[in-house]
């Protein structure tokens, strides 16, 4: 079972209903002009976020994919995997981050790379790679949810709560 994403519903109905607008505004334009333009541009906006949406969930699903086998958050990684540049990435990130769409993730500048909020304590001005930190690095795993299927990173040999649904997953 595919887990449904923010904004997935709304790009639809955005697509949908902008459509439908674009539709009525066209038929409308010869009796009230300033009305149809007025539905027309509406209904053109709402198909262009409707695509944005869409754009973001799919580039989105790739990412998580690419992370799940990446335990570093490297941009430059899912930049390679997905024919991109890491600015795109890194642009692509902080667009999802700040709509909603990566919840408890933050981009971390200086290293280069996208972390969980289970790897990092405090905000990301004062992420710092972990090569940097004196403690040995935990090895991290992703682990499929039996509950909900959703994709998570847990430290190996160690019990952990599925982000999403909250179901006790194994590393």
């Amino acid at each position: 079972m595919e887990q449904k994403l923010k904004g997935q519903t709304a790009s639809v109905v955005e697509f949908i209903f902008g459509g439908l607008l674009i539709l009525g505004g066209l038929t409308s334009i010869a009796m009230i002009p300033l009305q149809g333009i007025a539905y027309v541009l509406l209904g053109a906006f709402l198909v262009l976020t409707g695509i944005q949406w869409r754009l973001l969930i799919k580039n989105y699903k790739t990412y998580m994919t690419v992370l799940s086998n990446d335990p570093t958050g490297s941009l430059t990684t899912i930049a390679q995997a997905t024919n991109a540049s890491a600015t795109t990435v890194k642009d692509n990130l902080k667009l999802m981050i700040k709509k909603g769409l990566a919840q408890g993730m933050v981009v971390d500048e200086q290293g280069n790379r996208v972390l969980r909020n289970n790897d990092v304590s405090g905000n990301a001005a004062n992420v710092v790679p972990s090569a940097a930190s004196s403690e040995a690095p935990v090895e991290m795993v992703a682990v499929v949810c039996s509950g909900c299927g959703a994709t998570n990173q847990v430290a190996k040999n160690s019990t952990a709560n599925c982000e999403h649904c909250g179901a006790a997953i194994q590393g």
